[in-house]
């Protein structure tokens, strides 16, 4: 009996490692698939709506200028499992930004967002759609 507990410890243990270790190198990455710009319906503030998977995850978010200075604070408005809503600062001007999201333990993914602030970017609309026929 000695002999069996001896060796079924230790190897239970390493067992559980085993198991261990892919469960947590496996930790849900946030899958952002879809990004678009509205407005709070009671307030009018500006919005950054992300559509993805395993957003829960998400506890940081950054929205920095293409040279990698702060845009301003975000504030989280609404999380779920495939939703994000973030409140943005009214002030921002048209263009390309990055948005950083923290996940786990330091861990971080960037991605790419066009913000107009409500308007038409430059270039999306035709001179023949806006003269009357």
């Amino acid at each position: 009996m000695r002999w069996t507990t001896r060796w079924t410890v230790p190897g239970i243990l390493s067992l559980a490692a085993l198991v261990a270790v892919p469960l947590a190198a496996g930790a849900a990455v946030p899958d952002v698939y879809s990004t678009a710009e509205g407005r709070d319906t009671e307030s009018g503030k500006p919005d950054l709506v992300l559509l993805g998977n395993s957003l829960t995850a998400c506890k940081t978010f950054e929205l920095a200028y293409p040279d990698a200075t702060p845009a301003g604070d975000l504030v989280l408005e609404v999380r779920s499992k495939n939703l994000l809503v973030l409140a943005l600062p009214e002030s921002l001007p048209q263009g390309t930004y990055t948005l950083t999201l923290g996940y786990g333990k330091g861990q971080t993914v960037a991605r790419q967002v066009v913000l107009a602030n409500g308007l038409p970017l430059p270039g999306t609309l035709q001179d023949s759609a806006l003269s009357p026929p």
